[in-house]
């Protein structure tokens, strides 16, 4: 994840390096650990539509009809007030202009449910409007970290392109994987599923440059399931 003090992100700054400065009138040593997806989001311009890319266990072939199929299951999602989000594959064209937002579409309630808090003091979204990525701070006990809940027209595809893909063993959601950032941006771990309405992350970063992200993965993970299991459809 490429670290932006919300101005432009063509520059590659590394967590550690904006930790020496103010970012929006924040200690830096909460939100200058910016550890969203916003150095893959800008590759989104540039893809192609349509990306192939699956739900964990889906074939590429459909099957004849049947009447044993007549009925199909309910598909997983998140169910929040404002809406489904649906799990599952996209094509980031026809998302990035329809971002699910994680601060404004998922109540104050909605995270209490899943253990989380909203921070008061949010990042600037029109300064990442243009990077198609929408992020929601919340409160995080280490003074050196920042948590995140993420939302961005980069697929599976684009992001692991960029991020080293870690193994965790313990999600929740169908198809959630967990990535890194890219080689020297800052120590980060998000555990992400795709949806119809753009890829969905938990992010969790450090400045205290541990070179380990399996206690940064371990604390995304558990988050995302959290947020998962307290909203899905079947819940």
């Amino acid at each position: 994840m490429l670290c932006c003090c919300w101005r432009g992100c063509g520059q590659a700054e590394s967590a550690v390096f904006l930790g020496l400065r103010q970012c929006g009138g924040l200690s830096v040593r909460r939100f200058g650990v910016f550890v969203g997806l916003v150095g893959v989001v800008g590759l989104v311009s540039g893809c192609a539509s349509g990306a192939d890319v699956g739900v964990l266990g889906q074939t590429g072939a459909a099957g004849p009809a049947s009447s044993e199929a007549a009925v199909s299951p309910e598909p997983a999602a998140f169910h929040f007030d404002s809406g489904d989000l649906v799990i599952g594959p996209f094509d980031p064209e026809e998302v990035k202009h329809n971002l699910f937002d994680p601060c404004t579409e998922i109540s104050d309630a909605e995270f209490a449910a899943a253990g989380m808090v909203k921070s008061e003091v949010q990042p600037e979204q029109s300064a990442l409007n243009d990077r198609y990525i929408s992020t929601c701070a919340l409160d995080d006990d280490d003074d050196y970290g920042v948590v995140l809940v993420v939302a961005n027209a980069a697929d599976r595809n684009i992001i692991l392109s960029s991020s080293p893909s870690y193994t965790v063993s313990s999600l929740v959601p169908p198809g959630a994987f967990a990535f890194g950032a890219p080689s020297g941006l800052g120590d980060s771990c998000d555990v992400a599923v795709e949806t119809d309405r753009g890829t969905l992350s938990v992010s969790v970063g450090s400045a205290r440059m541990l070179n380990d992200p399996s206690t940064l993965c371990s604390q995304a993970e558990e988050l995302m399931n959290a947020l998962y299991e307290q909203h899905s459809v079947d819940h």
